[in-house]
């Protein structure tokens, strides 16, 4: 059985266009398991990278350890 998806699909259209790219606005994917999250980012940056956009994509658990890092050598200065 498979988990409804629930796409919007005028959002994502407007999200494949890339506007909220160029001003340098975030995108965070949340939902169940598979849902197709993964599927989502992977096609949104694959067409950024044909828009000749750079593309930076990253699972949470990697970013928390790279920020542990960046707070343990003293590159992040943030909440205290």
């Amino acid at each position: 059985m498979k988990a409804p998806r629930g796409l919007d699909k005028p959002l994502f259209q407007k999200l494949v266009a890339g506007e909220w790219i160029d001003r340098h606005q975030n995108l965070l994917i949340i939902g169940p398991t598979g849902v197709g999250k993964s599927w989502i980012a992977c096609a949104l940056g694959h067409k950024a990278c044909r828009d000749n956009r750079s593309v930076l994509c990253q699972r949470l658990p990697r970013v928390f350890e790279a920020l542990a890092l960046a707070r343990g050598d003293g590159r992040w200065l943030g909440c205290r």
